[in-house]
């Protein structure tokens, strides 16, 4: 189980995985089909420009990405754009509009809408809109019915299956996503903002260091007299939710194929145009993601989970920090903080879906996907090889045959009498005949 830290620390990564996909976008233009990681370290050291911020620990992963991802394509970006920047994209027939699903935008012969992810635990979508929550499941239902030509009227097996995770859809739509709940507070939570910043002043920073003393004896004492919901609904109503829309579309398994595939791509809710993604890459590989049958569609489907969950509430999913700086402009100030309906802001937490795929889990499946690239590969190497060899072979025999005919013609010519080769050959004769 995930902390209330653990959130936030999920909560603050966003604005940091922004910055991250944008450098992947401009190191693919950069790189002009590059797959070398030397050279490709070398243009972010000349490019630093447009690189600023980019942490040591990530550099590494950039690298490797736009590597595999020239490796994948093998073409030369012209254009390279963070697409939740961009404008005049597909709105959407659901859910929100403002999030893209192809995290960057790359331009070659076309443009290529792909979702980005770093290593480790990844969630494969999210969703805090009981619209798009919804819409995920009915529209790859839908495409699912249309594509198989499955008649629910007729098709018992089918039907069941769709009614009943339909109905944990509609409850979990109703009764959980995109509902705030509260929950309790661990006291020392805000124990590092308790030291103050470099450009403070010494009465700032007592202000401050008492202030989240106070405030942590508050929290203390709220814990002990609250009533919170968050729990209930996270471990009761979300949780057995979860774990039965994943038994119902456990049993069929190309069912669970097209929403994961939705999930991933979102190519129904944009009408196959961007922002939709049809590729994913990380560090490990460029994946395809356009269609539900794909290999790393298949492969996720099979490893990762949909949970419910809540995700902290307003400005405290940019970060602690960012969330008090406000306060402590208040409290510099000298105006008086009313904690209780601080305590109250920072204890919200908003509910929503995730699905998850560990990285554990990720690791074994990317592994395995490569393992059958290359075995694909051997296949088709094995393939061009033994249609070589036969044909060398046959060329052989066709050879040996020719030479023995040749031979056989050879012993008889040697055997044969002139009056043989006369009729053999079969001579005309012409001309005239002199006689002295």
């Amino acid at each position: 189980m995930k902390t209330f830290k653990g959130w936030l620390n999920e909560a603050t990564a966003q604005k940091a995985s922004k910055d991250f996909e944008t450098y992947i976008a401009n190191l693919a233009v950069l790189s002009e089909k590059e797959t070398s990681s030397i050279e490709l370290k070398k243009l972010i050291s000349n490019n630093k420009n447009k690189f600023k911020g980019l942490k040591t620990k990530d550099l590494s992963q950039v690298i490797d990405a736009v590597s595999k991802l020239n490796n994948f394509f093998k073409k030369k970006w012209t254009k390279g754009v963070n697409a939740n920047f961009e404008t005049g994209l597909h709105g959407g027939i659901y859910g929100k509009k403002s999030e893209a699903k192809a995290d960057i935008i790359l331009t070659a012969d076309k443009k290529y809408g792909i979702s980005i992810k770093k290593r480790g635990d990844i969630v494969v979508a999210s969703s805090q809109d009981p619209d798009e929550f919804e819409n995920i499941f009915w529209t790859a239902f839908k495409k699912c019915e249309k594509d198989k030509k499955i008649d629910t009227s007729t098709n018992v097996e089918w039907a069941e299956i769709m009614g009943n995770v339909e109905n944990e859809v509609r409850e979990m739509r109703d009764n959980v996503i995109g509902q705030t709940k509260s929950r309790m507070l661990d006291p020392d939570w805000f124990d590092k903002l308790k030291q103050g910043g470099k450009k403070e002043t010494p009465e700032q920073k007592q202000l401050r260091k008492k202030f989240f003393g106070d405030f942590e004896n508050f929290i203390e004492t709220q814990n002990k007299s609250i009533t919170e919901d968050y729990e209930n609904t996270r471990k009761v109503i979300a949780k057995e939710g979860a774990k039965l829309i994943n038994e119902k579309l456990g049993k069929s398994e190309i069912l669970r194929e097209y929403v994961i595939w939705e999930a991933l791509s979102a190519t129904l809710k944009y009408e196959k145009s961007l922002p939709a993604a049809t590729h994913i890459l990380s560090p490990s590989g460029c994946y395809d993601i356009s269609k539900p049958n794909t290999k790393y569609v298949k492969a996720v489907a099979k490893a990762s989970v949909i949970n419910i969950r809540g995700m902290v509430h307003g400005s405290m999913r940019s970060s602690k920090e960012k969330a008090m700086k406000p306060v402590l402009k208040k409290l510099f100030a000298g105006e008086t903080i009313d904690m209780a309906k601080l305590y109250d802001d920072v204890r919200k937490m908003d509910m929503s879906m995730k699905i998850d795929l560990a990285g554990k889990k990720r690791k074994e499946m990317e592994n395995e996907l490569d393992e059958g690239v290359v075995s694909d590969i051997w296949d088709k190497v094995k393939g061009w090889w033994i249609s070589f060899k036969t044909t060398i072979q046959n060329g052989i025999e066709l050879f040996k045959g020719k030479s023995n005919e040749v031979l056989d013609k050879m012993t008889e010519l040697k055997q044969a009498s002139f009056l043989d080769i006369l009729r053999f050959n079969k001579p005309k004769i012409s001309g005239t005949i002199k006689i002295p």
